[in-house]
């Protein structure tokens, strides 16, 4: 099927109706909503519609990926004043009824906040122990570099003292033939 812009506004309009977005992700009603917008569509002479409820849900989730991404870009350019259409009227009503919705729904869910805080106070545990082990790790390593300097340095110094010895005593022994 060829999508025009009537029948993105059709589309549009039957979401609007229908508000799916009132059920959360992944619920059985929410699907049932779907199906009920597809075949609303489809019973339609003028558009005319062959859709399914996976085609109608892309097809809305594209339209809204491309008025966010006409809104950033109207953002981007200052002192553009763009003319707003139907369609992109109905698809910003879409977004913050779709928003609201979510928002009301995680503060009748405060189980949800709950797992979400505690999620973040794990991950925050979780960043504190790894930064006092990289600490530890880090004041180690200076410790045995420092450890491998002296023993080096002390290396040095027995060598030094073993080829003044030797050299001492070749020369003593020199001397006594």
């Amino acid at each position: 099927m060829k999508w025009t812009v009537e029948h993105d506004l059709t589309l549009c309009g039957e979401v609007l109706l229908q508000e799916p977005f009132k059920h959360p992700k992944n619920i059985k009603e929410r699907g049932e909503v779907w199906s009920n917008i597809a075949v609303n569509l489809n019973s339609l002479e003028n558009p005319s519609f062959k859709v399914s409820k996976r085609s109608v849900r892309d097809r809305l989730t594209l339209l809204q990926t491309r008025y966010k991404g006409k809104v950033r870009e109207e953002e981007k350019a200052s002192g553009i004043d763009c003319e707003e259409t139907p369609l992109d009227a109905a698809i910003e009503e879409i977004l913050e009824k779709e928003k609201a919705a979510d928002m009301e729904r995680n503060e009748q869910s405060g189980t949800q906040t709950l797992k979400e805080q505690r999620e973040k106070a794990s991950a925050e545990e979780v960043r504190r122990q790894a930064m006092e082990r990289l600490g530890k790790t880090q004041k180690e390593m200076q410790i045995q570099r420092k450890e491998r300097e002296e023993a080096q340095m002390l290396l040095n110094m027995s060598k030094r003292n073993s080829v003044g010895k030797s050299a001492q005593e070749g020369r003593n022994g020199f001397q006594e033939n």
